[in-house]
């Protein structure tokens, strides 16, 4: 087979090929002294009211994610308090590749070219912490994937590996020197 030929459908099969992944963002206050907090509260979530199942998997995997660096949920009297927000988009994306090398004289007059539209569904979760003292925002976490089009059916394996990934993000920022 032709070199040139493979080279072609390998282009092909990769661009019509969905290239959404799990990006995460990382943003704090530089100047904020999180070595103090201990302690957490939750403020409401306008995610709460209308999608109770996804509500209850974000608090789950955020608690767990905290605790796991020793914080603890609190009544009053917090150090911090978190929140979230969420939403999905629809994102479209085009690809159009010509199948026929550019210097073929007959090319212009056949349209050979051909075009894939994708539709995809990504979701977007911000975890915010704010001082509770100043309410100031100290931190913001950002997690975007792909996800099902239906919000409740997001899995809760999809929302702890964002989180888990976030966390990671997280210790590595702020691992203490061995």
């Amino acid at each position: 087979m032709n070199r040139t030929l493979v080279a072609i459908v390998a282009v092909l099969a990769l661009a019509s090929t969905p290239s959404l992944a799990l990006d995460t963002y990382l943003d704090y206050d530089k100047d904020y002294d999180f070595s103090k907090v201990q302690t957490y509260q939750w403020t409401t979530s306008k995610v709460a009211a209308t999608h109770p199942q996804v509500h209850a998997r974000i608090v789950s995997a955020v608690d767990h994610q905290l605790a796991l660096r020793g914080k603890r949920a609190v009544e009053s009297d917090p150090d911090i308090y978190i929140t979230y927000y969420a939403n999905t988009r629809e994102e479209l994306s085009i690809n159009t590749t010509d199948v026929v090398p550019s210097g073929w004289r007959w090319h212009s007059r056949y349209g050979t070219a051909t075009t894939i539209v994708n539709s995809d569904r990504v979701g977007t979760l911000i975890i915010d912490a704010a001082d509770a003292k100043t309410r100031k925002l100290v931190w913001r976490g950002t997690v975007e994937d792909s996800v099902n089009s239906d919000p409740d059916k997001i899995s809760e394996k999809k929302i702890t590996r964002a989180l888990e990934k976030l966390g990671k993000m997280w210790d590595k920022r702020f691992r203490a020197p061995s």
